[in-house]
């Protein structure tokens, strides 16, 4: 368990990099996340929304689950999963930068990997050339 941040009764600040960082450290591969509602009102804010299913994409890339986001109040708590608020398939400009740079990455390491084969192709063709060589 770690205390990421405090906020006031109206907000938190917390940087979804430090949720990321925090995992990485303690090895974790699952992740729950909770915070409170002073207010006493369960329902996910739109920043609940936002914040949860980019630390999702985030976690992800590191294959860690986001298990749950809970929200608990004085009497209460609900679960952001139940209420089908993590969205796998969510996207806004954060997660749109990451995929994209994931991509990138992605594509320039298949292109290492064509290379490589087709250094191994030359090779083997330039042996089969020498080998009807030898034969005529």
């Amino acid at each position: 368990m770690s205390l990421i941040g405090i906020g006031t009764s109206g907000e938190i600040n917390v940087d979804d990099k430090s949720i990321v960082r925090t995992a990485l450290i303690n090895a974790c591969d699952r992740v729950i996340l909770v915070h409170n509602h002073p207010s006493n009102n369960l329902d996910p804010s739109n920043h609940d929304i936002t914040m949860t299913n980019t630390i999702n994409k985030l976690l992800h890339v590191f294959n860690i689950k986001l298990l749950d986001h809970i929200i608990v109040t004085e009497n209460d708590y609900v679960s952001m999963l139940e209420l089908n608020a993590i969205d796998e398939k969510y996207e806004n400009d954060r997660t749109k930068l990451l995929d994209n740079a994931l991509l990138i990455k992605e594509n320039n390491s298949l292109k290492c990997q064509v290379t490589n084969l087709n250094k191994k192709l030359e090779k083997y063709i330039k042996i089969e050339q020498e080998d009807e060589n030898e034969f005529e």
